[in-house]
C-alpha cells in the first residue's frame, strides 16, 4: 500500500501532456495485453489539450514522479447529456504499472470526491466500459452506484455516480 503522504495531485500544464499521454498509452497497452481495448480513441492529445486549457487535467505524483493522470471536468454531455450542474465527472484515470497495487487510483478517486464536494456539487460521476468486469467491480467497491447505460454503434459504457455531499 502506498504511503499517501507522498502523493500530490497537481494541475497539469501543456508541458505535461506528453507525460499524461505516456501514462494513458502504458495503461492502454497493459489492458490490451489482458485482452481489453481500454479506450476507443487513443488520440489522447485530442482530449488532453482542451482539458489542459480548462485546468481539468491532473497528474498524481509520488515523491515528485508522475504516477498517474486523470481529467476532472464539470460537465459531460457526451455520456450524461444535459444533467443539472450537480456533479464533477472523472475520466481517463490511469496509473503507471510501476505504481500498480499501491492505491494510487483510490487516492485519485478520494481526491476527486473532495474536490467535487468543495465545489458544492453532490456527485462524482464516471463512465467505464460495460464489457470490462474488473473495472466495473473496482468502481462499485469504491462506492459508485450504477446509474444507467450509454452506447454508440461499437461501444457500451456503464454510468456510475457516488454521492460526495450528504
Amino acid at each position: 500500500m502506498q504511503d499517501t503522504e507522498n502523493i500530490e495531485i497537481v494541475v497539469a500544464t501543456k508541458a505535461d501532456i506528453g507525460v499524461a499521454t505516456a501514462i494513458l498509452e502504458e495503461a492502454a497497452d497493459w489492458a490490451a495485453s489482458k485482452g481489453l481495448d481500454l479506450w476507443q480513441n487513443k488520440d489522447f492529445e485530442r482530449v488532453l489539450a482542451p482539458a489542459v486549457e480548462r485546468d481539468e487535467l491532473y497528474l498524481a505524483k509520488v515523491n515528485g514522479q508522475a504516477a498517474g493522470t486523470f481529467i476532472l471536468q464539470w460537465a459531460d454531455e457526451f455520456f450524461w447529456g444535459n444533467w443539472l450542474d450537480d456533479a464533477g465527472y472523472i475520466h481517463k484515470v490511469a496509473v503507471r504499472r510501476e505504481f500498480a497495487g499501491k492505491n494510487i487510483g483510490g487516492y485519485i478517486l478520494d481526491w476527486a470526491e473532495c474536490k467535487v464536494a468543495q465545489q458544492g456539487r453532490p456527485y462524482l460521476r464516471l463512465d467505464c466500459q460495460s464489457h470490462n468486469p474488473t473495472i466495473n467491480s473496482y468502481y462499485q467497491k469504491a462506492g459508485f452506484v450504477f446509474q444507467g447505460y450509454n452506447a454508440d454503434d461499437r461501444w457500451g459504457w456503464n454510468l456510475y455516480q457516488k454521492e460526495v455531499l450528504k
